[in-house]
């Protein structure tokens, strides 16, 4: 008798106990988002920019090296041991950068994610919501049609009079998740094959390519918004303020928040 009602005790407490764990990382997630937020924004006070979310020349020698928006924002994240040994005239993995950036950033790793990864972020720019995603939105009539389908973060510094839709209306950030294990639907595939994991990795960014019934996030991490939080996502918007967002969030909503100058501004959800 007395052994059954402490095995039904801890029935009772171990899902409080799991909960309790998942908020504390949640919070741990979000004071991540904040913290890179604040970099953001000390690298918006010396350069008069928002940095980019990554590099990539094309064809021109006055271009950059490919580098990820982690790279650049190093000094302001204390990290300028490493930061002073990136050579910026080479890629990210190429000559002694390919030693300088093979290092652990705990900050850009959510507590809820799986371990084991090297030299991962689990935070990234997403540049766009793809023709077929937003056509495909619009067919359903899930969202109203709108001026452009870009993000706040692009290949080059912007001025943040370019995100006319307000840095506190659009996102900046994005949880990826897990990568570069595979998730769907929030099981592993088994497979270790989805791009653009590490940190320093200019093909860290990605676009919106998938939805499903206007769910717009944690279908899968195979370069999509993916958290392992419960029923949702984080998100840092251009302020420096981190979100948890859930995933019922409406489309239009969503898109609305995702848009840096499409004149679709909306309420927080």
């Amino acid at each position: 008798m007395v052994i059954a009602i402490i095995a039904t005790l801890i029935g009772l407490l171990l899902p409080a106990v799991q909960g309790a764990r998942e908020s504390a990382r949640r919070t741990g997630c979000l004071m991540n988002m904040r913290q890179l937020g604040l970099a953001s924004h000390g690298y918006l006070t010396l350069k008069k920019r928002i940095p980019p979310g990554w590099t990539a020349p094309a064809g021109s020698a006055t271009l950059p090296a490919r580098h990820n928006l982690i790279t650049y924002l190093l000094p302001f994240l204390e990290q300028a041991a490493i930061a002073d040994r990136v050579d910026w005239n080479r890629h990210w993995n190429v000559g002694r950068n390919s030693t300088a950036l093979a290092a652990e950033i705990p900050i850009v790793r959510c507590p809820s994610a799986p371990g084991g990864r090297q030299f991962i972020s689990d935070y990234a720019a997403c540049n766009q919501i793809t023709v077929n995603a937003y056509n495909s939105l619009l067919t359903a009539r899930l969202i109203k049609p709108r001026a452009n389908r870009d993000g706040m973060l692009q290949n080059t510094p912007r001025k943040p009079g370019e995100i006319s839709d307000g840095l506190s209306k659009t996102f900046m950030l994005f949880e990826c998740a897990g990568r570069p294990l595979e998730y769907k639907d929030g099981r592993a595939t088994g497979k270790n094959t989805v791009t653009g994991s590490r940190w320093a990795d200019m093909e860290s960014y990605y676009a919106v390519h998938d939805q499903r019934a206007g769910r717009m996030q944690n279908l899968h991490n195979n370069n999509e918004t993916y958290s392992f939080h419960i029923q949702g996502a984080t998100y840092l918007f251009g302020d420096a303020a981190a979100r948890f967002i859930d995933d019922g969030i409406d489309p239009e909503v969503y898109v609305s928040l995702f848009t840096a100058s499409a004149g679709d501004s909306a309420a927080m959800p």
